[in-house]
């Protein structure tokens, strides 16, 4: 039996684990740390000119860039969907922490892009650096929802992300899910 992937989206804010992984232990000392170090490589990469693409207005800001807190990014397991109803209590059919961390760089206080942590084989490392309309995106709710705890958790199947946030202060399994723009565009939804 096929499940829709808005009857997954759905389904998640009833199965999601609060109970913290190894991935998760890693503290945002350590994932910030790594991000510290990265950083200043990754600037220097953005080619000149081309600023804007990376969420910066020119080069002067990038000397400004400071880092904020990291963003765990949670994912579901391939396969959750075709077993959902017969797992729906059982772990295998929760989103998990995948051991990847956005990092928010920051400007003046404002996000304009993302240093991508990830742990692989226990070492923390940056992999990528980017996503300006996602910083953009969620810099605008973290302006209306100040000290608010969030998470991305990301749908790789349909290439898109939802919000998590810890709305009770008890953990993500009683938050609220707020679709960002790439999922309300897969879902056609205009609400935010």
């Amino acid at each position: 039996m096929k499940i829709s992937p808005v009857a997954i989206l759905l389904s998640i804010p009833f199965c999601l684990c609060a109970s913290p992984s190894s991935a998760e232990s890693s503290s945002d000392s350590a994932v910030g740390a790594v991000a510290k170090a990265s950083l200043p490589g990754y600037l220097a990469q953005i080619p000149v000119g081309q600023e804007s693409r990376y969420g910066f207005q020119d080069r002067q800001e990038l000397s400004h860039a400071v880092l904020g807190t990291p963003i765990a990014v949670y994912g579901v397991r391939s396969g959750a969907a075709d077993s959902a109803p017969a797992l729906a209590d059982s772990l295998w059919s929760r989103p998990f922490a995948r051991g990847t961390w956005r990092v928010p760089v920051k400007v003046d206080g404002k996000p304009r892009a993302y240093l991508t942590v990830e742990a692989n084989d226990g070492v923390l490392q940056s992999v990528d650096f980017g996503g300006a309309v996602l910083a953009q995106e969620i810099g605008a709710f973290e302006q209306k929802n100040p000290g608010a705890r969030t998470a991305l958790l990301r749908l790789d199947g349909l290439m898109c992300d939802v919000l998590l946030v810890d709305r009770t202060g008890n953990g993500f399994d009683e938050g609220e899910y707020r679709p960002l723009r790439s999922a309300r565009s897969v879902f056609l939804s205009d609400t935010t």
